[in-house]
């Protein structure tokens, strides 16, 4: 069993002893499916984009590397220029026991989510050509975009955004088809996530193409935004205020998502250029 899953089940076992018993409807995973999702979760606008996961090397700071790739940035590339381009930069300093770091068989860690408005895969593949220069491994991605829940954005391109992002690199559950795994992403887990944790913008992105060679298979990169650092590392605050949830969540996500394979991240998000 994971470090993450002993803490929670500990937590909530005091818990159970401090509070005395509850109802087992405390425990109950998501209530909703795709006859019941709200209405404001259905139908969402989507769009196609590439998304390019970046690793470090272990002996490589996480400062480092987001020193080196800003400075690859400002003077590097040239094809960039003109397009839309979203940064998420790891922050190893954030704690939080939903937090999973699986380095590559090298040791290579997690360091950046690109995201990139592209015009062809044959765009993207150049452009992860390029990334390979100041990276230990780089992936790229084709991914259907949807954004359930947006904040609004009061700072300007090339800012840091308020608030710290939770990325979740996800498998689907072992043997789950693709219809099943979608349904149960998007119309169960989604609106559940949003009523329970303090989530200020959710972003969705369902990869419909894996593109270089030996990336990992994810099925699915999710973007949780929250507004301040506590709302993701005070685990009460994260599981809405409500330490039973910890059961509901563990639940909700082994019903679609293989835990032995997820990764997540803190990260930083800068915008460099809109629409995002």
């Amino acid at each position: 069993m994971e470090n993450y899953q002993i803490q929670l089940r500990v937590f909530i076992v005091l818990s159970l002893l401090w509070f005395g018993p509850v109802s087992c409807d405390a425990f109950k995973p998501s209530p909703y499916n795709c006859d019941n999702t709200p209405e404001i979760y259905q139908n969402l606008p989507s769009s196609i984009g590439y998304m390019f996961i970046l690793w470090r090397p272990a002996s490589q700071t996480a400062a480092g590397f987001e020193e080196q790739l800003m400075a690859f940035l400002d003077t590097e590339p040239a094809s960039l220029d003109g397009l839309n381009l979203k940064l998420m930069l790891q922050q190893p300093q954030i704690e939080s026991i939903t937090l999973r770091n699986r380095p590559l068989e090298d040791g290579s860690l997690v360091a950046a989510l690109i995201a990139i408005g592209l015009a062809s895969q044959a765009d993207a593949i150049l452009v992860s050509q390029l990334f390979e220069s100041i990276t230990s491994f780089v992936a790229a991605y084709v991914v259907e975009r949807q954004v359930p829940r947006d904040y609004t954005r009061t700072w300007a391109d090339g800012e840091t955004s308020a608030g710290i992002q939770q990325v979740s690199f996800l498998y689907r559950k072992t043997g789950m088809e693709d219809q099943a795994f979608q349904d149960y992403w998007f119309c169960a887990h989604t609106p559940f996530a949003l009523e329970t944790h303090p989530i200020w913008r959710y972003e969705r992105n369902q990869v419909l193409a894996v593109l270089t060679p030996d990336a990992p298979q994810f099925d699915g990169i999710v973007g949780l935004q929250m507004e301040q650092v506590s709302d993701l590392t005070d685990l009460l605050v994260f599981l809405g205020g409500n330490i039973f949830n910890g059961i509901r969540v563990q639940i909700d996500v082994q019903n679609f998502l293989n835990l032995d394979l997820i990764q997540v991240a803190a990260m930083k998000e800068v915008i460099i250029s809109s629409d995002f």
